[in-house]
């Protein structure tokens, strides 16, 4: 078995102990639509928060070559931690 196969099998097992929820795509949107702190990507690239440098921080738990890179992979606090150090965009 490949690395994408062990972490097709991973993912499956892992969507196969959440909770059964489904959400019209319209009721996503509007969700989205309605959340406060949305941020303008192109105009934080184009308007770094910190030099002259627009740094765009990866928020990855695994890679397809490198497997699990982050085993206690909390994404939020990952973000957090990245925006107060001055990254400029996220990439998730």
């Amino acid at each position: 078995m490949n690395i994408l196969d062990a972490i097709v099998e991973q993912k499956k097992r892992e969507v196969a102990q959440l909770p059964s929820r489904r959400i019209a795509a319209s009721e996503l949107r509007d969700a989205l639509l309605r959340r406060d702190g949305r941020r303008d990507f192109h105009a934080a690239l184009r308007q770094p928060r910190r030099g002259d440098v627009a740094l765009i921080a990866e928020v990855k738990k695994a890679s397809p070559s490198a497997g699990v890179i982050c085993p206690d992979f909390d994404p939020v606090h990952l973000a957090q931690e990245y925006e107060s150090a001055g990254a400029s965009c996220l990439s998730v």
